[in-house]
């Protein structure tokens, strides 16, 4: 028995259009399903690699706070291949980014994003000898 990685991350969103515009056409994450809950509320499950999702949630049972969240969330981080490549991309096509990619702490590349709620996104891209994947670590 073991965890295998990140499945999925959720957000609560106020315009799923503006959602999904935000994430589908400038992200270019892939629209799965939409699914309608008993408590009202609508889910739409998008894909942005093999296995690892992304969850919104809207509706009149899906406030900004479900669940009793007090609002400890900091960001999501995406692991990516091509990160300058992607960063070129992003401005050619008008995706707002906060900053071009810079080296981390850890010694990989990252580049920030905020999606139209206020949500931030880690894109990173790891480095030759990543902290993460360290002995002892």
């Amino acid at each position: 028995m073991a965890m295998k990685g990140l499945a999925h991350a959720a957000f609560s969103v106020p315009d799923i259009g503006k959602a999904e515009a935000y994430y589908c056409g400038q992200l270019k994450m892939e629209k799965l399903f939409t699914l309608k809950l008993g408590n009202g509320s609508t889910l739409v499950y998008l894909r942005f690699a093999p296995r690892q999702f992304l969850e919104l949630f809207y509706g009149e049972a899906a406030d900004q706070t479900p669940y009793g969240n007090t609002g400890s969330f900091e960001h999501i981080c995406i692991e990516v291949d091509g990160i300058e490549e992607m960063y070129a991309d992003y401005l050619a096509r008008g995706v707002a980014v906060d900053g071009p990619p810079v080296e981390g702490a850890d010694g990989n590349m990252q580049m920030w994003l905020t999606d139209p709620f206020g949500n931030r996104i880690e894109l990173m891209q790891y480095g030759a000898h990543p902290l993460q994947f360290s002995q002892g670590s």
